[in-house]
């Protein structure tokens, strides 16, 4: 898992991936070694996309206010409409 989150931290991006379906300890480690990632380490998908998911993985497992800033993050980084 830790492999995977390296490789693309977005969990809802792995079609073999689902949150009901693998065991807690799993996805956990998925969101643990992705939120350790920088944008730098992740270049192949937009920083808003990673913090995205990572609020949404955080949710799902329980860690609100780390989900609560990464959304917060995800947010900021929009480029400005127009």
């Amino acid at each position: 898992m830790a492999d995977a989150a390296r490789v693309l931290p977005d969990f809802f991006a792995h079609q073999d991936f689902s949150f009901e379906s693998l065991p807690r300890d799993l996805v956990e480690t998925f969101w643990r070694t992705s939120r350790k990632l920088g944008p730098a380490d992740a270049p192949s998908q937009s920083r808003e996309r990673h913090l995205l998911s990572l609020g949404q993985l955080g949710r799902r497992l329980g860690h609100l206010e780390e989900a609560e800033q990464d959304l917060r993050a995800s947010a900021q980084t929009r480029p400005a409409p127009g």
